[in-house]
């Protein structure tokens, strides 16, 4: 979304809602049967509320337009505030006594701010996925992203010739971004770019391997049409029995087996002692 100009301006943003008859048709308030009474559109952004507000959006800085209980195009007016809000815009619809719903992922992001030390994620994004609301679980990250751009998620994408995905999901009042590669043979990746590194870069994440899977930095996004040039100084991988960091076998100081459900079993682990690399 975009912001005003100024605290007291706002910038707006608008949206559309399609409704579509079984014949095809397109459906308005306007062209509407007049033997249905009951439409109605209700819109809300689920996610933009915070703890303080009770009926308004963005800590008081954000608001619909006005408009009627029957509009299917509406205007979110947002000025500008040093806040970040993730959510889902919904759009409820109630026709001939049927209720249905429709929904966007929507980000407003006022405070560009980060760590002089941070890389990733960019800048307005939280660094744990639990700051995230409660409304983004079950979001699936853009596909055929080399290099990331999907704005919900700081820039990470999804890429490869698999039909796997990549999805925020809640377990234990813990949220995490779980990646899904169901074919083996097929290329699948969650990948970000950074700039050229010109000192030591220290990247911190907890990872939890549920099958084969790798970590890597490499030199170049991976377009398979050009594997030439590549260089990869660092790659963390699991085996289903081995953890390896470069291709050599490193310790775990926690491992905890966790038998919660009926396909499989959870690996937690936390590493230590890693072997020096020099990027």
């Amino acid at each position: 979304m975009t912001f005003g100009d100024s605290p007291d301006t706002a910038a707006e943003n608008k949206y559309t809602l399609t409704l579509t008859g079984e014949a095809g048709t397109i459906i308005t308030a306007e062209t509407i049967d007049s033997r249905i009474e009951d439409f109605n559109i209700e819109w809300d952004i689920d996610g933009f509320k915070t703890v303080n507000d009770t009926d308004k959006y963005c800590d008081s800085y954000g608001e619909f337009a006005e408009h009627t209980n029957s509009a299917t195009e509406v205007s979110f007016m947002l000025r500008q505030c040093d806040f970040n809000f993730y959510g889902k815009l919904k759009a409820t619809v109630t026709y001939n006594g049927e209720t249905i719903e429709a929904s966007m992922y929507v980000a407003a992001t006022g405070d560009k701010s980060m760590a002089d030390n941070q890389i990733l994620p960019e800048a307005g994004y939280p660094s744990d996925f639990d700051e995230y609301p409660d409304s983004l679980v079950g979001y699936t990250t853009l596909k055929d992203t080399y290099g990331g751009n999907d704005i919900m998620v700081g820039g990470w994408g999804m890429s490869g010739s698999d039909s796997g995905d990549a999805v925020i999901m809640k377990e234990e009042n813990n949220k995490f971004l779980r990646i899904n590669c169901p074919t083996s043979s097929k290329s699948h990746m969650f990948t970000n770019s950074i700039d050229t590194p010109q000192k030591q870069i220290i990247f911190e994440q907890n990872i939890r391997f549920d099958g084969n899977g790798c970590i890597t930095l490499t030199s170049k996004q991976p377009y398979w049409t050009d594997k030439e040039g590549y260089t990869t100084p660092v790659t963390l991988e699991f085996d289903g029995t081995t953890i390896k960091l470069n291709g050599i076998a490193i310790k775990i100081m926690i491992l905890m087996l966790q038998s919660t459900r009926a396909n499989g079993i959870k690996l937690y682990c936390r590493l230590t002692r890693l072997p020096k690399v020099v990027l």
